[in-house]
């Protein structure tokens, strides 16, 4: 990660990354912030040692900016920025992580048109869990940025193979039954 840019683009007062920083023949300037970058540079950070956070933070808690897009969650439009936030919470494990998972149920991502980009989000959003004891990654007290990668054997992800039921059916089973994910190889009851 480019923890010196992340540590530029950061606005502490507001608790949000900037969209952008443009050079120009007066030096730099930022321009805009984004909720949906903010979340981005979380989900990024939860992978880093804790102090790493705090120094791109400007020695801020993520927990407490997590809490401030969460807080905006509740309102927000922007099923992408929902997405995100509740994404970035789960890395976390934030306790106020239901307020985007609120909101995300509420914009009802399976019946409305929205871009595969946010449906992919809000699916990975879904279907992210920490990992906890007997599982590959150790104690649920492990930071996760000393936990072994997705791709170190978590169980992590979802599949769209031939014995699983599509995105669309899949993506609605997380909201009517629970939690069902699907893994490679599985098959699903879902119709």
């Amino acid at each position: 990660m480019a923890i010196r840019a992340l540590a530029r683009m950061y606005r502490p007062a507001e608790e949000l990354f900037v969209h952008c920083i443009r050079r120009t023949k007066n030096g730099d300037l930022p321009e805009g912030v984004s909720r949906r970058y903010t979340a981005i540079a979380l989900i990024g950070l939860a992978t880093e040692p804790p102090e790493t956070a705090r120094t791109v933070l400007a020695g801020q808690d993520p927990m407490d900016v997590l809490g401030r897009l969460l807080r905006d969650s509740r309102d927000s439009q922007d099923l992408g920025e929902v997405a995100l936030t509740l994404w970035a919470a789960r890395m976390f494990n934030h306790p106020a992580a239901s307020m985007a998972l609120d909101r995300l149920k509420a914009m009802d991502p399976v019946a409305g048109q929205w871009p595969t980009v946010e449906t992919a989000w809000s699916l990975t959003a879904l279907v992210y869990e920490k990992p906890t004891e007997g599982l590959p990654g150790g104690d649920s007290s492990m930071s996760l940025h000393d936990r072994p990668k997705p791709t170190e054997g978590l169980p992590w992800g979802f599949s769209i193979g031939q014995n699983s039921p599509g995105p669309r059916k899949a993506f609605r089973g997380l909201f009517d039954v629970g939690k069902e994910i699907f893994l490679p190889g599985q098959d699903s009851n879902l119709e």
